[in-house]
């Protein structure tokens, strides 16, 4: 650690914690900017990556852009975790955006030549960016004190939405702009994305000094006060055994079970005449996955200031809650009118949110600043191995009972969560929380 560093990390034993609250700012500024330049890269590639599946591969292949990016995600979310515990968020953050833009120019490679195998190859290393944009939420805690992390999280949480409707907007004037350039139109998207991963990677190295998580491990090591276990040499099995840790692990994974199996369908099952039929079908897909993604990423600051306030725990049964609910309303979807489905996916998103950002603040609340990184990586593998899971099991349910029948598994895995967190809230285990300290 710089001198800098050592001179800033000392607010626990009496110095002015002015510095700190100047350099949070300037984090949370930092990757805000990251996140909406990155998130306009995965936004706009996300949108084609189906498409040119299906012209390379057939109808069948179409999904496999997806699945290969959420395994890319998950299996780099650890590895990412381990550098930024041993060299700080700055290089683990910095190395996911710039291995997504290796991907994304793989992936323009693989639409010039034609190539499936080499279009999937690209999107695992695409999947390294998402890595790093939900794993900023985290480093958007590590100077905040305890009574602001959940503001903290969300509020970068929230800045992905800028994006996550911008992207898919530039998609027609980026394909027609590659075409005029000579490229192939679907290229496009991809070269943006590569272009905008690069720019994220820039901002994280200039703006992300001194590191957020070196200067919250110094403050650690320099409190005196300090009485409990070295968290750095714990095992993650003990880690884990954390009422906090294990909740806020449970929240994210059945938050993003739940959402994927639910989203991979349900335009298939409006294109299929179900719901909103005829020529509308096309536009009420687009009417459903905007207000989807709304109810994703707008409440985040707001659900943040609930949990700091009121407690994550019960946010999280919230967020529940409304999954099931969301569940539930998609059960008679299939005979009542569009407005249900439109609520429905609204209800989703919203419950996502809460327990995606009550969840992750539960993490972050339970552990040391040492021994943050390694946890919060394999919560993110996690939840990205649930979310493929969930994708995949949606096809197969819905063939077999309807869209109604996944509604009904989707609301037995949030009513599962719902009863857990409220055991916690009545006291079922010990605390949550570390004493206050970075």
């Amino acid at each position: 650690m710089s001198t800098v560093e050592l001179t800033v990390a000392t607010p626990s034993v009496g110095a002015d914690i002015r510095p700190i609250a100047r350099l949070q700012r300037r984090t949370i500024a930092t990757l805000i900017a990251t996140q909406v330049t990155g998130g306009l890269g995965l936004a706009a590639a996300v949108t084609v990556g189906s498409l040119i599946a299906a012209d390379l591969g057939g109808a069948a292949a179409a999904g496999l852009p997806l699945t290969a990016a959420v395994a890319g995600t998950a299996a780099t979310a650890y590895p990412l975790s381990l550098i930024m515990r041993r060299a700080g968020r700055r290089r683990g953050l910095r190395l996911g955006w710039f291995t997504g833009a290796a991907g994304a120019l793989v992936a323009v490679s693989a639409v010039s030549q034609g190539s499936l195998p080499l279009l999937i190859a690209g999107m695992v290393l695409f999947g390294a960016a998402e890595a790093a944009s939900s794993a900023a939420r985290f480093a958007a805690a590590d100077l905040a004190p305890l009574a602001r992390r959940g503001i903290a999280i969300g509020t970068v949480v929230c800045s992905t939405a800028v994006t996550a409707t911008v992207g898919p907007v530039l998609v027609g004037p980026v394909t027609s702009a590659s075409a005029a350039a000579g490229m192939a139109p679907l290229a496009g998207p991809f070269a943006l994305s590569a272009l905008a991963f690069v720019v994220a990677g820039t901002v994280l190295t200039v703006g992300l000094r001194p590191d957020p998580l070196l200067i919250a491990v110094g403050v650690t090591a320099t409190d005196e006060s300090r009485t409990t276990p070295d968290a750095a040499a714990q095992r993650l099995t003990v880690l884990f055994e954390r009422p906090g840790v294990r909740l806020g692990v449970s929240a994210v994974v059945v938050a993003n079970f739940t959402m994927l199996a639910l989203m991979t369908v349900t335009p298939l099952h409006i294109a299929a005449g179900h719901v909103g039929g005829g020529h509308h079908g096309v536009e009420l897909i687009g009417v459903v996955i905007s207000v989807h993604i709304a109810g994703m990423f707008a409440p985040a600051p707001l659900t943040g200031r609930l949990g700091d306030r009121f407690g994550h725990q019960r946010v999280v049964v919230a967020g529940a809650v409304l999954l099931a609910t969301a569940g539930m309303l998609v059960v008679g979807a299939d005979t009542t009118r569009a407005t249900r489905l439109i609520v429905a996916l609204l209800l989703l998103g919203v419950g996502w949110n809460l327990a995606f950002v009550g969840g992750s603040s539960l993490i972050t609340n339970a552990l040391d600043a040492r021994e943050r990184p390694r946890v919060q990586g394999l919560a993110d593998t996690a939840m990205g191995l649930a979310g493929m899971l969930g994708a995949a099991l949606s096809g197969l349910v819905m063939a077999r009972t309807g869209f109604g029948g996944l509604g009904l598994l989707c609301t037995a895995v949030a009513v599962a969560l719902a009863v857990a967190a409220a055991r916690r809230i009545n006291g079922a285990a010990g605390p949550d929380t570390l004493p206050d300290r970075a």
